[in-house]
């Protein structure tokens, strides 16, 4: 059995707005057919719709990207296979294959 799949997205401070997260949404929404759950780490109390944020305080990181490596901290519970996406990128075409071929707790960069 396949284990589940959390798409992951990390929006820190005010460089990208909550719209950069709604379009990766709509995007992954378009472009991929197995089903996942949709993941930001963010300290933005505001919530978006069909996205789960998991809230964190700014840690002091000169670099918000930084956050990233909460991506690998078990306590927030993102267990199983993670698909991370920055916010910046597009997608235009299906990314099943993405995840369908690696499922055996492969680390892909």
């Amino acid at each position: 059995m396949e284990s589940k799949l959390t798409v992951l997205c990390v929006r820190f401070g005010n460089k990208y707005g909550p719209e950069y997260v709604e379009r990766l949404r709509n995007m992954v929404a378009r472009h991929l057919t197995i089903p996942y759950e949709f993941v930001c780490l963010t300290d933005d109390q505001h919530p978006i719709e069909g996205v789960r944020n998991i809230i964190l305080s700014d840690q002091g990181y000169t670099k918000k990207w930084w956050h990233k490596v909460h991506m690998f901290d078990p306590s927030l519970g993102l267990n199983g296979r993670i698909l991370y996406l920055d916010l910046d990128v597009v997608i235009v075409n299906n990314i099943d294959k993405l995840v369908k071929d690696y499922t055996k707790n492969e680390f892909l960069v």
